[in-house]
């Protein structure tokens, strides 16, 4: 088990060693640009991230909210309730106001 931990350390930074000398060699940054570009990347990757998840997590709270709305809707329909009464007492409320000005 130690070996293959060794080996795979060892082919992890002969792959780093050759990225940057590659780098270096076909785009012309040097290793610390390349690594501190690398750093700005996923630092923004990470804010990107919890932007995203707070943008989830707003979305499944609103869902909630529709689905809860949704269920009473249809627990009213169930106990007979018109699900348009709210809607048709504001609108005559509203008409009744305008014959009344």
């Amino acid at each position: 088990m130690g070996k293959n931990i060794s080996k795979a350390i060892i082919w992890f930074v002969i792959h780093a060693i050759a990225f940057f000398v590659l780098t270096w060699v076909l785009l012309g940054m040097g290793p610390l640009e390349t690594y501190n570009k690398i750093a700005s990347r996923v630092i923004s990757l990470k804010n990107g991230t919890i932007t995203a998840t707070n943008s989830v997590a707003k979305t499944a709270g609103s869902m909630g909210r529709v689905a809860n709305h949704h269920l009473n809707e249809a627990n009213d329909r169930i106990n007979g309730k018109d699900p348009y009464q709210d809607y048709n007492s504001t609108l005559d409320a509203n008409v009744r106001q305008g014959i009344n000005q």
